[in-house]
């Protein structure tokens, strides 16, 4: 059925898979889901306590002005490498939203989440990471349909001697589509931390819209953190920007913290809430309510 009737979106699908470091053949088995017309779903993805190694992938179809939610969680108490591959397919006047988070201290992880965008459809990816160990976030998206739009937000929260590995990577091929790519790094101990966007305007897609915004604080001497933004444009008629910083919590916060009464451990984890929060404020309620609590637990281990 999904050869017949989803030509387009199968072709999205296998370019995604051909994308992947992975040769297609050593896959899991595909989830494929359809969420039908005007309509909305939700796919919670839980990787669960244990120590055997877990990969699912996920295709999904959304079609015209349905809405589709994508929860993926890995657990602080996972103890072996979760793999998740997943591509959505988003119709004309489609939404997809993906929100991960991967708090698992003591394994590693990785994630590749795709969507291919159609005219005037949405795609939004938050992702959150924390760990000890290795974690690899990938997320990509394709403008492939006129005012298509896409934007992506990054929460990294590292410690320890984890090493966090973060790229967004966005394709423009149609006019008058929009990119925002928001990232965001608190790094302590001996972590590393590597944040990279990447926003290709290709030619012909006039009149659109790239953005690349990077922060990261730096709470240890041995902290390391590379912000990487890149912009490629072949076409003359667009807006892009694209900018980067690094630096570490400001001494005068933590001065006027403690003038009011604030222990510097409250006051650090307040300052580093206010950073992250500014990302957090334009995602949608059900988002909010999943990422908020992950957070609150997260800035627990780095303070």
């Amino acid at each position: 059925k999904t050869h017949h009737q989803y030509p387009e979106a199968l072709a999205g699908y296998e370019a995604f898979l051909a994308g992947l470091p992975f040769p297609k053949e050593t896959l899991p088995e595909t989830r494929v889901f359809v969420i039908p017309r005007h309509s909305e779903a939700e796919l919670l993805i839980e990787f669960k306590d244990g120590e055997e190694p877990s990969a699912l992938s996920v295709f999904a179809i959304v079609e015209e002005g349905a809405k589709l939610c994508v929860k993926s969680e890995i657990g602080p108490e996972r103890k072996a490498i979760s793999l998740l591959f997943a591509h959505c397919f988003a119709a004309a006047g489609a939404e997809v939203i993906f929100a991960e988070t991967k708090t698992a201290q003591m394994s590693e992880s990785a994630s590749f989440l795709s969507a291919d965008v159609s005219e005037n459809a949405d795609a939004h990816f938050y992702g959150l990471t924390s760990s000890k160990s290795f974690v690899l976030m990938r997320h990509r998206a394709r403008l492939a349909g006129k005012g298509a739009r896409v934007s992506d937000s990054v929460f990294v929260s590292e410690n320890g001697e984890g090493v966090a590995d973060a790229l967004s990577s966005v394709e423009h091929m149609a006019p008058a589509t929009v990119s925002k790519i928001f990232s965001r790094a608190a790094v302590g101990g001996g972590a590393k931390v590597v944040l990279q966007s990447n926003i290709h305007i290709r030619q012909g897609a006039r009149g659109s819209e790239g953005r690349e915004d990077m922060k990261a604080l730096l709470l240890s001497d041995r902290a390391e953190v590379d912000p990487i933004p890149h912009l490629q444009v072949e076409e003359d008629d667009v807006r892009c920007s694209h900018g980067a910083s690094v630096a570490r919590l400001r001494d005068e916060a933590l001065l006027a913290c403690a003038l009011r009464g604030i222990e510097e451990s409250e006051a650090r984890k307040l300052l580093l809430e206010g950073f992250f929060e500014e990302g957090m404020r334009a995602a949608p309620s059900k988002v909010r309510e999943f990422l908020r609590p992950k957070m609150k637990e997260v800035l627990k281990t780095i303070v």
